[in-house]
């Protein structure tokens, strides 16, 4: 475990500090550059950036050539979280134990500030030294994060949201294009950079795509209320894994991922995917 933690200090230093040189400091009259700085540099797990410098370190140990992808991941993140805290989309306050960025720079800025982490998190994956692997990752995170992918499972999330029920298939698929895209993508991004083949790549892409459903129905027990009398009302209709099971078979269908995705990257590439598997397991048993 103290390796762990010590891998996952060094990863998240290392992203911290890029992401910090990524954007000018902002004067006094640049509201939206200093909203930017205020959601991208607010916290945060940086598993997504996490991702793409260990799937790259199973091929490559020059750690600093896949920095702009995982900045790149961070930043389109950071744009996903502001615009789903909009009125228009999930309508929430507080992001990270702080006002949202809507909520403290207004719904302008906070829109153009997404759109502005967005055009520059793509245009990071521009400092990638190969042109080739560049355009590779332009078109991994552009498509995970666009209209087939993460823009789509919102668009899935807001039409389904007042459903009575829901298939276990649409609440899968919704899943796997709002969470479970972004995260392949950036382990793809790692993996590409590194000169993986494509056939380690399939691999990597599947075991992620497990531990990114794992990690969404983690998240459904965290943010259930611990009885009926603490949902709000207009929250009675949300969709969660919980609207189709209880939370034992909740736990145990995202233990079954969790296990499924470190078997398949055990197999594959042994114990240098120790970080990945790792990481995998303490999302399945976080708390919050």
């Amino acid at each position: 475990m103290n390796s762990y933690l010590a891998k996952k200090d060094y990863y998240n230093e290392l992203i911290e500090d890029a992401l910090r040189e990524s954007l000018p400091v902002e004067k006094a009259s640049e509201k939206v550059l200093k909203a930017m700085r205020y959601s991208l540099l607010g916290g945060g797990k940086r598993i997504r950036g996490m991702l793409t410098l260990a799937c790259f370190e199973l091929f490559d140990d020059r750690i600093e050539l896949a920095l702009p992808a995982a900045v790149a991941i961070e930043m389109v993140h950071a744009y996903s979280l502001i615009h789903d805290d909009l009125p228009c989309m999930d309508d929430d306050d507080t992001r990270r134990g702080k006002a949202a960025c809507h909520i403290a720079f207004g719904e302008a800025v906070a829109l153009l500030a997404g759109d502005a982490l967005l055009t520059r998190g793509l245009g990071m994956l521009s400092d990638i030294s190969d042109p080739l692997v560049a355009k590779r990752c332009l078109k991994l995170l552009s498509e995970a994060a666009g209209f087939q992918g993460m823009v789509r499972g919102q668009e899935m999330d807001l039409t389904l949201l007042d459903k009575k029920s829901i298939k276990k298939s649409e609440l899968n698929k919704i899943y796997a294009l709002k969470t479970g895209k972004m995260c392949t993508a950036a382990a793809a991004m790692g993996a590409v950079i590194g000169n993986s083949s494509d056939d380690d790549l399939l691999i990597i892409e599947e075991s992620i795509d497990k531990i990114g459903l794992s990690f969404q129905i983690i998240d459904d027990l965290i943010d259930a209320p611990s009885t009926k009398d603490d949902i709000p009302d207009d929250e009675e209709c949300r969709i969660s894994y919980l609207t189709l099971y209880d939370s034992n078979t909740c736990r145990t269908a995202a233990k079954k991922l969790t296990d499924e995705a470190i078997e398949i990257l055990n197999n594959r590439f042994k114990s240098k995917a120790w970080f990945i598997t790792q990481l995998a397991e303490n999302l399945f048993a976080r708390t919050k």
